[in-house]
C-alpha cells in the first residue's frame, strides 16, 4: 500500500488550507468597467436639458465725428443742435433700456 496521498487530494487539501481571495478582488477589473460601462448608458439614455438660448439685445452704437484740427485751431466753439442732443438723449435711452433688460435677463436667470 503506498502511504502517499493521491495527487488530487493533496490539491484538494491545498485549497482547504488557504483562505483564497476574496471576491472582489477576484472582479478587480470586472466591477470598474461595469460601474464605468453603466454610467455611459445612464448618460446616453437619460435626455438632457436643452440649453437655454437668450437673445441678446441690439446693439446700439453713436458715431461722434472729432473735430478737425484746422477746426480747434480757429478758436471756434461748435453748438450742439437740437437734432444732436436729441439723437444723444436717444442713444442713452436706447443704452439705459439695453442695461434694464440685460438686468432682467440675469435677474430672471438667478431665479431659475
Amino acid at each position: 500500500m503506498s502511504i502517499e496521498p493521491d495527487a488530487h487530494d493533496a490539491h484538494s487539501a491545498q485549497e482547504t488550507d488557504t483562505p483564497g481571495r476574496p471576491w472582489f478582488r477576484k472582479k478587480r477589473f470586472v466591477l470598474p468597467m461595469g460601474t464605468f460601462a453603466l454610467l455611459v448608458f445612464i448618460g446616453i439614455v437619460v435626455p438632457g436639458q436643452e440649453p437655454t438660448v437668450t437673445e441678446a439685445a441690439p446693439m446700439v452704437t453713436t458715431v461722434i465725428d472729432e473735430p478737425s484740427s484746422s477746426e480747434t485751431d480757429t478758436g471756434e466753439t461748435t453748438a450742439i443742435t437740437d437734432e444732436d442732443q436729441s439723437a444723444m438723449d436717444a442713444a442713452d435711452a436706447a443704452e439705459q433700456a439695453a442695461a434694464q433688460e440685460r438686468a432682467r435677463a440675469d435677474d430672471d436667470a438667478a431665479q431659475e
